[in-house]
């Protein structure tokens, strides 16, 4: 399947005909699909619908008692609630899934909503709080060894670092983040990476007060960098 936060035009088509396919299917094959169209939703601008979907697919994953998916239900929700600047719907939402996750023992989706919740806390300035929840997401990450997304939750703390005044700690954070992911970073970890820098840099692409950049970031190409997409939790591979 198509990492939905990063592809989302391609996986629209995709998953449109996945749905067409799917009479005959197992409940739990409606939900997954389902599921995946609405966050590629989300992403193309497309949030009626993509809410439209969610409610289809929490009312089937709770007839299954299928916490896995309901659980990035509630991730989703949570990101449209952000989307609106509802953050504290989109944390209390996010921190609905937890407990769904910790029953099937998912480590990657438990990950994923402490890096939602503090995504949100940081949207709503409450940067200590949102630097303790991307430090969980950072450990979480990096115990399933899953290098690009700890570098992702990386460079969001950096983020929240750099908005609460702590320069020199978001600069050793940002340098952690590009040692962890390297100098070719995959395409889930590139918008976060590529958003902390331009923050960070004066709009003729120098690095003003960002002190020594580290080694292998640079500006983003504005022929790489293709539409801007939407930075609030929810954001993760489906399928």
């Amino acid at each position: 399947m198509f990492n939905m936060a990063w592809q989302p035009e391609k996986a629209v088509p995709v998953y449109e005909r996945a749905v067409e396919l799917l009479p005959g299917a197992a409940e739990h094959r409606h939900a997954w699909v389902l599921e995946g169209l609405s966050a590629a939703y989300r992403h193309v601008g497309r949030p009626p619908e993509a809410a439209a979907l969610l409610v289809r697919v929490e009312a089937l994953a709770r007839r299954t008692a299928d916490d896995f998916v309901l659980g990035y239900v509630l991730l989703g929700c949570s990101g449209l609630a952000y989307d609106k600047g509802r953050f504290d719907e989109a944390i209390e939402t996010a921190e609905a899934a937890l407990p769904g996750f910790e029953r099937v023992r998912h480590g990657s989706g438990i990950a994923y909503v402490h890096e939602a919740v503090g995504i949100a806390h940081r949207a709503a300035g409450r940067y200590a709080e949102s630097d303790a929840e991307l430090a969980v997401a950072v450990a979480r990450f990096e115990r399933l060894g899953d290098r690009a997304r700890a570098g992702r939750s990386r460079f969001y703390r950096a983020e929240t670092l750099l908005d609460a005044g702590r320069p020199d700690e978001a600069r050793a954070e940002w340098a952690r983040a590009e040692g962890v992911v390297g100098t070719t970073p995959p395409p889930e970890v590139r918008h976060s990476r590529e958003r902390l820098i331009r923050k960070l840099g004066a709009p003729s692409g120098r690095y003003a007060d960002a002190g020594e950049v580290p080694d292998g970031a640079r500006e983003a190409d504005p022929d790489e960098r293709g539409e801007e997409q939407a930075t609030g939790p929810g954001q993760r591979p489906a399928g």
